[in-house]
C-alpha cells in the first residue's frame, strides 16, 4: 500500500505574535491548506492511474483514498487538526 500524509504542525507558527483571531483560526486554516493539497494528490493519481494502465478494471481506478483532515480536541480544550492522509488499495 502506497501512503502520503500531509500534517500541518501549527506549533511553530503560533510562537509568533499573531492576535487572538489569527491564532483561533490558524488551526482551520492548517486543516484547508492539509485538505486542497491531498485533494490535488488523489486528482493526480487518480489522472495517472486512468492515462499510464491500459484498461484498468473499476476496482483500480477507485483504489485512491483520500482521508481528509478534521478537527480534534486536544488537551485543555484546544481545537488542533489531524492529518490529511491519500492512499492507494
Amino acid at each position: 500500500m502506497s501512503l502520503i500524509k500531509i500534517e500541518v504542525d501549527p506549533g511553530n507558527v503560533l510562537q509568533r505574535q499573531f492576535t487572538e483571531l489569527e491564532r483561533s483560526q490558524l488551526p482551520f486554516v492548517a486543516m484547508q491548506a492539509a485538505n486542497r493539497t491531498a485533494e490535488e494528490v488523489k486528482y493526480q493519481w487518480d489522472r495517472l492511474i486512468q492515462t499510464r494502465l491500459d484498461q484498468p478494471v473499476p476496482l483500480t481506478v477507485k483504489s485512491v483514498r483520500l482521508d481528509r483532515a478534521r478537527y480534534v480536541r486536544g488537551a485543555g480544550g484546544k481545537r488542533a487538526n489531524d492529518g490529511a492522509m491519500v492512499s492507494i488499495r
